[in-house]
């Protein structure tokens, strides 16, 4: 498979993720303003966010890959689950939101 191909299907997956994450941060803040903190900190509850995440992600990646001019041949099946799962995390470490004990 081609490197960039992959690159570029991890980095628009990521993107998706990204921005599916946010949506479900934010309706979690809106909802529960005062449990938030508890809510991010707690494992199982983040689990379900990055599932949601993925599922959305792969959902929408093949629209991606059909209605944007620079993402030809972007595919799901080149998609490292691992890697962006890492950034995800990543991401939402560095939003804040994790105790020490999950870093």
């Amino acid at each position: 498979m081609n490197k960039e191909l992959k690159t570029e299907s991890n980095r628009c997956f990521f993107h998706l993720m990204t921005i599916f994450y946010d949506l479900r941060m934010r309706t979690a803040m809106n909802e529960r303003p005062d449990e938030i903190e508890a809510l991010c900190n707690d494992e199982a509850f983040m689990g379900v966010v990055f599932k949601e995440c993925i599922k959305k992600a792969k959902s929408h990646l093949p629209l991606v890959e059909r209605h944007h001019p620079g993402a030809e041949g972007v595919s799901v099946k080149l998609v490292d689950l691992a890697y962006v799962m890492e950034r995800l995390k990543a991401y939402h470490q560095d939003k804040g939101f994790m105790k020490e004990s999950q870093k």
